[in-house]
């Protein structure tokens, strides 16, 4: 039975509609009856696009029995506060990434548990959701690859934006914010294959962008089991192919590849490809994979099965939530000072 959906935030929200409707993402799980933003105008603008009502107040629109899950895309900072109402109403939620400023604020996940409420997001998931994730623990064991050794991340994109006033402006909000907005995914990721992050160096600049936030950084961790992991990612770069989320993950005996030089090969950028380079018994050995996800998309069906089946299985993780953000803190700190900071915990 289709699920009565609602959007809260169309800033970024209006490019979500988009794609959850015209790609046909929500039929048959969710139907569209009301959009909200706290700008009414800009509300009643695209609820006249859709056919929809417009509201500038949450409270109201959780006052609507109809409407069981909310699509929440609103800025990230306070956003748990948000959370934390709606699942206090019964209803289910579907948010983005980065999930909050706030280390804290992970645990109103264990709230939604308590209420029987379902919170998904873009980043992280768990690795039931992500088939590349899962591959790549599978391959370390398959191939006897042993420990994690050293990853490299790349992301880039060109965006060349203007200063609006929000939250990207704000280096408070968004931290060195190429590694804010798009190296999010990969160090989400990161911390669901290999654990926690002891420390992080950052460097930024602002080569084009029209924001007083940076558009060009770089950031190396180093994670609890010794693992090495450098992070480049740019606002500056336009060479056709942005948000592959490209990885190299060295371990003792193979490397592993995600999205690695498909622009030069002529290759579709569509979906995730995995190709393995590794040692067994002094033989050479490869293996590939392609699978038909694209990282950062929103998992809408497996949001809809799990308030069918009322399951919280697929729900992220709340330690692996709140440690992305106990490495964006750490993030934020290394960029005002110039130095590296420890990862702070408890």
């Amino acid at each position: 039975m289709t699920k009565g959906f609602a959007l809260v935030g169309l800033g970024f929200g209006q490019w979500v509609l988009k794609d959850f409707l015209t790609g046909a993402k929500a039929d048959p799980f969710f139907k569209l009856q009301a959009v909200c933003d706290l700008d009414l105008d800009l509300a009643k603008r695209v609820a006249a696009e859709y056919g929809v009502r417009a509201e500038s107040s949450l409270d109201r629109l959780l006052r609507d029995s109809t409407i069981e899950v909310i699509g929440l895309f609103t800025g990230p900072t306070g956003r748990a506060a948000l959370i934390r109402k709606i699942v206090a109403a019964g209803r289910h939620v579907m948010t983005t990434k980065p999930f909050e400023t706030d280390p804290a604020a992970a645990d109103v996940l264990e709230l939604a548990k308590e209420r029987g409420c379902v919170v998904m997001m873009n980043s992280p998931q768990r690795p039931e959701c992500r088939v590349d994730l899962t591959a790549i623990s599978e391959w370390q064991v398959e191939f006897s690859l042993g420990e994690p050794i050293a990853v490299h991340s790349e992301v880039w994109a060109s965006y060349c934006e203007k200063a609006d006033g929000g939250w990207q402006d704000d280096p408070r909000t968004c931290p060195a914010a190429p590694l804010f907005r798009l190296s999010i995914y990969a160090i989400n990721d990161l911390i669901s294959l290999f654990g926690k992050v002891e420390s992080v160096g950052v460097l930024t600049a602002r080569r084009f962008t029209d924001r007083p936030t940076p558009d060009n950084a770089c950031a190396q961790m180093k994670f609890l089991n010794g693992m090495l992991a450098s992070f480049t990612s740019s606002f500056c770069v336009d060479d056709t192919e942005p948000y592959q989320s490209s990885l190299i993950l060295h371990f003792q005996r193979g490397t592993i590849y995600r999205n690695m030089m498909r622009a030069v090969r002529g290759t579709p950028s569509k979906g995730v490809s995995l190709n393995l380079v590794c040692s067994q018994g002094g033989e050479r050995r490869l293996a590939q994979m392609e699978i038909p996800i694209s990282i950062g998309e929103y998992p809408w069906e497996v949001l809809y099965q799990a308030i069918a089946q009322k399951s919280q299985s697929f729900m992220p993780d709340t330690e692996v939530v709140a440690e992305g953000l106990r490495v964006i803190d750490a993030i934020r700190r290394s960029e005002q000072s110039g130095h590296t900071e420890r990862v702070m915990r408890g």
